[in-house]
């Protein structure tokens, strides 16, 4: 197969993905991925539409090579326990302050695909309480969530915790490892970047205020008129990213390794 994938980023304004492979000693592949997301302005008549993901999937289909599970980037390794850490103050309505703090951290070693050191954010989690005789419970909990987390059939979910998508999620970094199949007579390997019509953010800013019928419309029908414009707006960019029918999934780029490309 040809080193280099066959990369194809019809979107360039929203994402770049490029991927290439590597042989080791032991007769595995390894696939390494470069992927990056944007925010994209797009100018349309009367204004410019601002273009976010909020979450996006990155799959891998391949013939004639398995991927071994426990390479795949992003596994979220759990600990084999918690270690949980509680210390209380109690204080009474007579003025004697009672306070109850519970405190859970779970630490973890990072896998060799370093998914707990790179591409991960601090999620913090707080939450309080009152008993019936006035005593305060106050749970804190910090975890990590990874940015780009393996989940089945061979998928990545790319998913911030309350942004879009935005920067380098992986930078040259290995996506997984494969193995050949034995009496297979043909080895290919398709990377792709695709996202569902529903988690495509599109916020419309006109070029000028104007007392135009758009101004004049209710509220519903403006509602109706954007809908209409994110539908129209997300088929053009199936379109040209794609020559297959469109069905709410838009495939932002991809990456093809095939034994016909040397």
């Amino acid at each position: 197969m040809n080193v280099k994938g066959n990369a194809e980023n019809p979107l360039p304004d929203l994402a770049l993905l490029q991927t290439e492979i590597e042989r080791s000693n032991g007769g595995t592949i390894a696939v390494k991925a470069l992927l990056e997301i944007y925010n994209a302005p797009i100018d349309v008549n009367g204004g410019v539409v601002e273009i976010a993901i909020a979450e996006a999937t990155l799959s891998l289909e391949a013939t004639g090579l398995a991927v071994i599970p426990q390479t795949r980037y992003g596994r979220r390794r759990r600990p084999a326990a918690l270690e949980i850490t509680k210390s209380s103050e109690n204080s009474s309505s007579s003025g004697r302050k009672n306070e109850t703090k519970t405190k859970s951290s779970a630490n973890a070693a990072a896998g060799p695909d370093g998914a707990r050191i790179a591409g991960a954010a601090d999620v913090e989690r707080s939450a309080s309480a009152s008993d019936e005789v006035g005593n305060k419970h106050n749970i804190s909990v910090k975890d990590e969530q990874p940015l780009v987390s393996a989940i089945g059939n061979n998928n990545w979910s790319l998913k911030e915790d309350d942004a879009p998508l935005s920067g380098v999620y992986l930078d040259n970094v290995p996506l997984c490892e494969l193995a050949e199949i034995q009496r297979s007579n043909r080895h290919s390997l398709t990377v792709a970047l695709w996202v569902n019509a529903n988690q495509i953010q599109f916020k419309f800013i006109p070029k000028a205020r104007s007392p135009t019928l758009m101004d004049r419309l209710s509220r519903l029908e403006k509602n109706n008129i954007a809908q209409i414009k994110k539908l129209v707006i997300t088929s053009a960019l199936h379109n040209s990213a794609s020559n297959q029918r469109y069905a709410g999934k838009l495939t932002l780029a991809r990456s093809i390794h095939d034994d016909h490309e040397d």
